[in-house]
């Protein structure tokens, strides 16, 4: 970790940079993954139109298909599907046989839209750890067992509008807003991240013989992690 962000200095390059860089490997377009400013981006060819969108259409971008495998200064790279959004990826890095894995954001459940959440076996992990504490657990079936049975008694589910569509003078009292964390007064948290039980798993499932933690609840999760 440099003042510039997460550094891979045998391949000369920055994982999510947060400024400019001469060379960022991009995880997903999020505005606090993707920034402005770097001479060449690398990313998923699924999430070019995003990270264009977010920071400008005249970047330098080299996209390159899931799984395959691409050298950036003698270390080999690869993306593989993280599950959040349409392009995000973990990275794979690869040098005289050892395996690094860096992760973004990741979802392990299922969307139908963006591509599927796939396991990168490596030696290190580096993971992040946005919802790492035990009291960030997404009960999701919970809530579908709730709907299911407003559904069995013919009760259809509301409709979605952006708001921009929505008439300007159109009374909007009684409507529930999904908005950025800066544009309400009362809410409830609903991520798309991997709560703690999926964070959990996947630093396992990685067979990671050492991992290390980046974002909020750090303490939380490599003191639950030294007990394996």
């Amino acid at each position: 970790m440099t003042s510039k962000g997460l550094y891979c200095p045998a391949g000369q390059f920055y994982i999510d940079p947060s400024r400019a860089v001469e060379c960022a490997v991009i995880t997903h377009a999020h505005s606090d993954h993707a920034r402005k400013g770097s001479q060449l981006y690398y990313c998923v060819d699924s999430g070019v139109s995003l990270l264009k969108t977010r920071i400008g259409n005249n970047i330098s971008v080299s996209p390159h298909a899931y799984s395959e495998i691409f050298e950036i200064n003698g270390v080999n790279v690869s993306f593989h599907p993280a599950g959040p959004i349409l392009g995000s990826s973990q990275v794979r890095l690869e040098l005289n046989g050892e395996v690094w894995g860096a992760s973004g954001d990741y979802k392990r459940e299922k969307d139908p839209t963006c591509e599927p959440f796939e396991v990168v076996t490596c030696d290190v992990f580096v993971t992040e750890a946005t919802f790492g504490t035990p009291g960030f657990a997404w009960n999701h079936p919970s809530a579908t067992a709730i709907n299911d049975c407003y559904r069995a008694h013919g009760v259809p589910m509301a409709p979605t509008r952006c708001l921009s569509r929505v008439e300007s003078d159109r009374v909007l009292t009684g409507e529930l807003f999904i908005v950025p964390h800066g544009g309400y007064d009362h809410g409830f948290l609903m991520s798309d991240h991997a709560d703690w039980n999926e964070l959990v798993c996947m630093i396992l499932e990685t067979k990671a013989k050492k991992a290390f933690v980046q974002h909020r609840g750090k303490g939380a999760l490599v003191k639950h992690l030294s007990l394996f």
